[in-house]
């Protein structure tokens, strides 16, 4: 089963085709978009397989090899770095209030105590394996979810990749509207445990493309919700199957994470705010070693540890297993409001109108006997 950058660029052919036709100018600029969101996870996939080989063949760490990448894809200066996080921090202002109500609520729940991932991996799974602990769990959700899986299915052999190259708990999913296109690739270096983990993370954001075709042009904020939550309805799944408690320590773990990342976010908020506020005021953009000597503050402060895309993805996805655990249906139909487009409101509340974020966060801890 497998797909590489060559059917990238077939399906670049075809947008430049549409493109050439098109007379709209507003379809034209979207075909533009398009293609430049295609070019760039082309030049991402061919440039980390290379590295994933080279490395591999000279016996090092395979994450090394996808720091370099990253290194290689997005050189630039901690001014722009900084921009960027000044970005994060304006554009997910709705977002604060939520995340420092679930940090508070974690505070009371968690008691401070140190939570240590000792679960050694139990499974050893094939790919195909891979594909019918899957299958059989889409096969447990709903008709709708469970229909979408098997039209993946006719086609996996043409849009499913597993790599050997990759991090078992690493994958990545490409969406392509209008040509229906779409590919996934799930890492299986590691624990079979966390390519399944990864493979239902994934498949989450195939099921958001085709409940939305335009998600990976629109929503940026809120594109983490169907995978996270897909990701744990999984890892309730595999627990009980498998009577395997790495799944479950593998839900604490993600609490963990995402607690850590939230008082991150919080705290460092005040310090890019304060500081970029003293950076328009240069001359020079690059006299912001100036500012932050003077500020007193290390660049490394400035930076969030988490996207807060993937921390606001986890508390609503949180929410919506909640209600799945009660009512299946009624959890995808939400899902359905939340990430489907509505010109009328903001992502932002079409999760607040929705779902009340952090209400069943209590029951969730308690669930994880944490």
């Amino acid at each position: 089963m497998s797909w590489s950058t060559k059917d990238f660029r077939n399906i670049l052919d075809e947008y430049e085709k549409l493109y050439i036709k098109e007379k709209d100018p507003f379809t034209k600029e979207k075909y533009l978009k398009l293609m430049s969101h295609l070019r760039r996870e082309t030049a991402i996939e061919e440039l980390t397989k290379f590295e994933r080989n080279k490395y591999l063949s000279e016996g090092d760490n395979i994450s090394n090899s996808e720091l370099d990448v990253t290194l290689n894809l997005e050189k630039g200066t901690c001014f722009g770095e900084l921009i960027n996080n000044f970005y994060d921090v304006t554009y997910y202002d709705l977002y604060y209030p939520s995340i420092e109500e679930f940090k508070n609520k974690l505070n009371k729940l968690l008691k401070y105590k140190q939570f240590e991932f000792n679960q050694e991996s139990k499974l050893h799974l094939s790919n195909d394996e891979l594909v019918d602990v899957i299958h059989d769990m889409f096969k447990n959700t709903t008709k709708e979810i469970y229909s979408i899986y098997l039209n993946f299915d006719k086609e996996k052999e043409k849009c499913l990749r597993f790599d050997p190259t990759m991090d078992a708990d690493d994958g990545s999913s490409f969406a392509f509207p209008i040509v229906n296109k779409r590919f996934i690739e799930v890492g299986t270096y590691g624990n079979s445990e966390d390519s399944l983990c990864t493979f239902a993370h994934e498949f989450g954001h195939y099921i958001g493309s085709v409940l939305n075709e335009d998600r990976n042009l629109d929503d940026e904020k809120i594109v983490e919700i169907e995978s996270i939550f897909f990701e744990l309805v999984g890892l309730d799944y595999f627990a009980k199957i498998f009577n395997n408690d790495y799944f479950t320590e593998t839900m604490k773990d993600r609490l963990y994470d995402y607690y850590k990342g939230a008082k991150n976010v919080i705290a460092m908020r005040d310090v890019s705010l304060e500081t970029f506020d003293k950076l328009t005021t240069v001359s020079n953009p690059y006299d912001y070693y100036s500012c932050l000597a003077d500020n007193n503050i290390d660049y490394n402060d400035i930076d969030f540890p988490e996207k807060i895309k993937y921390l606001m993805g986890y508390i609503t996805a949180v929410e919506l297993f909640e209600i799945y655990k009660q009512d299946k249906e009624l959890a995808i139909d939400v899902l359905k409001k939340v990430i489907c487009r509505d010109k009328t409101k903001t992502e932002f509340h079409r999760i607040t109108d929705n779902i009340e974020l952090n209400k069943n966060l209590d029951n969730h801890v308690k669930r994880l006997s944490l």
